[in-house]
């Protein structure tokens, strides 16, 4: 609730202090006294909307600063969510100040936030509602909050629980994405790496094959010569009148006779023989050579055609062969890491499923709390529309289902009314007249009463439009509302005005130089003297005051 709130220089009023009440705080007075800028600060040190005509004129700055205090463990936990403790005396302090420049300053407990956290923390503390105006009530979006106030802890569990497992798969469908979306170019790599793979596989390549091909190559494109020099040699060695074989033998034969005359002769007569033995095994590696050697006239087309497939390959994919299997190799390694990733895709996938699944069940939960919870809401609206004097009254509460899953889950939920007999369903904010605006607001908070989450009502002129016994009833209403809630309320009506906790008077003045608002707290004397102001006007009679005293006596007894 609102313990105090300072205005300083906003439209008329100069600098107040206002101290606020538990239950029904009634603000009343004349017609452009000022009473809805009390509100307007509200709304301005809650983040509402400001232009520099709402700054006191020939002032450079406007100040509100409210001081909450929140008992309400739930108020104080999500507080919390936004970094802001309550202190011992459970009190928090909001502060706005806005420059006529445009500039905006906003603190929570005296440090600087952003308009945006004052927002969400007005949210949480206060719900304004006027004539023209309901910020829950007229806008769909909020619908699903009032049904899931009604449901409280039982909705919330599922929150919890809802906004843990989207958590989970809003990763995985992240990280499906992150390693699809390049799908298109690892399918064109795979099918590059399995050309290549294949083109080096099929030629069975060796290290050493284009070094022996090469040689193989100069042999074939040189034999005659090889042929020629291999006769010949052959020739000399063995087969010719005066070979070598038979002048070593004669060498050896008379070396051989030497030995028995001179003993030194033994070394040079056995180099002879060694010499024989080496000549005539060089004369069999020759014929043996030239005998098995094979120089066919179709070899050297069969090495000039692997010598080119060679070459291609290592045009492509390395200067030798070594580095062909090299890289043949990587590229195995590659495609198998993509197959990898492959099977990643699919358990990822599977993961995704599997939360969605989980996903998808706790919103179907959520959707069957939601949908008793609103039958439940209907009954009690309708019946708090009746002793409203809205006895014509249907309400119908929609909960469909939306595409998009969000945190509050995939509910749409749209309340209908038809305030008249007969009359078609329509959405809430086809709703003109503002008397039955407000007669709804109160029937919808009368039923959720004990389940809201804010602390403090405010309504401005909540009495447009009704009067009488209506007006007597919409009292009774608040009055109600005002035992959970704190409430702040304008009205003109004494039969509202004489049900409040506490009484405030907006009044204003002038001197010879200028015009400003006053608020003062009315005492039992002076509060009488309001109600029968607002009764009968001025001058104030005896039976006026007899008639509010029997109004505020009234309030006792309900």
């Amino acid at each position: 609730m609102i313990n105090q709130l300072y205005i300083e220089n906003i439209a008329l009023i100069k600098k107040e202090t206002i101290d606020f009440k538990e239950g029904l705080n009634i603000i009343t007075g004349e017609t452009g006294a000022g009473k809805s800028m009390v509100l307007r600060s509200i709304s301005f040190v809650l983040g509402g909307r400001v232009t520099k005509e709402l700054i006191r004129r020939n002032e450079s700055k406007a100040e509100v600063r409210c001081i909450f205090f929140i008992e309400d463990i739930k108020r104080v936990k999500r507080l919390k969510e936004y970094g802001i403790e309550v202190d011992d005396n459970n009190e928090i302090l909001l502060s706005r100040v806005y420059y006529r420049t445009g500039r905006s300053q906003c603190k929570v407990n005296n440090k600087i936030v952003t308009l945006g956290i004052i927002k969400s923390v007005g949210e949480i503390l206060v719900e304004q509602h006027s004539q023209h105006q309901s910020q829950v009530l007229l806008d769909r979006n909020k619908h699903i909050k009032i049904i899931d106030d009604f449901c409280g802890d039982e909705i919330l569990v599922m929150k919890e629980k809802l906004k843990d497992e989207l958590k989970k798969y809003r990763e995985y469908k992240e990280k499906l994405k992150s390693i699809t979306s390049n799908r298109e170019e690892r399918e064109t790599r795979v099918d590059i790496l399995k050309y290549q793979i294949n083109e080096i596989e099929k030629l069975n390549l060796k290290e050493e094959e284009e070094k022996y091909l090469l040689a193989e190559k100069r042999k074939l494109n040189d034999k005659e010569k090889i042929v020629e020099n291999l006769e010949k040699s052959s020739f000399l060695i063995s087969s010719s009148d005066s070979s070598i074989l038979d002048k070593l033998n004669e060498v050896v034969n008379a070396l051989s006779e030497l030995e028995d005359v001179d003993e030194n002769c033994k070394k040079i007569s056995d180099d002879s023989n060694n010499l024989l033995a080496n000549v005539e095994e060089l004369s069999f590696n020759i014929r043996n050579y030239y005998d098995t050697l094979e120089l066919g006239e179709n070899n050297i087309d069969d090495i000039e055609e692997r010598l080119d497939e060679i070459y291609k390959v290592k045009k492509k994919y390395g200067d030798t062969i070594k580095d062909v299997l090299k890289f043949m190799e990587r590229g195995k390694k590659e495609l198998k890491e993509i197959d990898i990733s492959d099977d990643k895709i699919k358990r990822v996938e599977k993961e995704m499923k599997k939360r969605y699944e989980i996903v998808a069940s706790t919103c179907s939960k959520m959707s069957k709390i939601r949908k008793k919870a609103s039958k439940e809401v209907e009954r009690k609206i309708i019946l708090n529309l009746k002793e409203l004097s809205m006895d014509n009254s249907l309400l119908k509460i929609d909960v469909e289902k939306k595409d998009q899953i969000t945190e509050d889950g995939n509910d749409r939920i749209s309340f209908y009314i038809s305030t008249n007999k007969g009359g078609e369903l329509k959405p809430l904010e086809k709703i003109v007249s503002g008397g039955e605006m407000s007669r709804l607001t109160l029937a919808i908070k009368s039923s959720l009463v004990k389940k809201g989450t804010v602390g403090t009502f405010v309504f401005d002129e909540i009495d447009t439009g009704i009067s009488g016994k209506t007006a007597q009833k919409v009292g009774l209403k608040i009055m109600n509302l005002g035992k959970e809630y704190q409430i702040i309320c304008i009205t003109h009506l004494p039969q509202i005005a004489s049900l409040g906790n506490a009484h405030l008077r907006v009044s204003k003045e002038s001197n010879n130089e200028e015009t400003y608002t006053n608020v003062e707290e009315l005492v039992q004397d002076e509060i009488v003297d309001e109600i029968s102001r607002l009764l009968s006007g001025d001058p104030i009679t005896e039976e006026t005051r007899t008639v509010a005293i029997q109004l505020i006596n009234q309030k006792n007894k309900k």
